[in-house]
Formats: C-alpha cells, sequence, structure tokens
C-alpha cells in the first residue's frame, strides 16, 4: 500500500494506491491549514478504501 502525499502549495493533494490500482484520490486548497487537514483527511480517505 503507498500513500502520496503533495503539500507543496496551498493544493494539498493525497492519493492511496495497492501496487496494481490507484484507491482513492483527493485535491482541495488547503491554504494554511495543511497542519490541521493533513491527518484528519487521511483517516477518512483510509476508512472509505
Amino acid at each position: 500500500m503507498l500513500l502520496a502525499i503533495d503539500t507543496a502549495t496551498h493544493t494539498m493533494s493525497i492519493a492511496l494506491h495497492d501496487g496494481t490500482q490507484l484507491l482513492a484520490e483527493q485535491s482541495w486548497q488547503a491554504g494554511k491549514r495543511q497542519t490541521t487537514e493533513l491527518a484528519p483527511a487521511i483517516q477518512r480517505m483510509m476508512a472509505l478504501c
């Protein structure tokens, strides 16, 4: 399982890949809230998969 995280800009992206296919991905404008939004977003994504 691969969890990809991009926080280089104000647009955050996370994705989950199982080695064969993309299971989930999400991008959103986080601005300066990256620190507070990252962990909950990962938890929600993992719960869906």
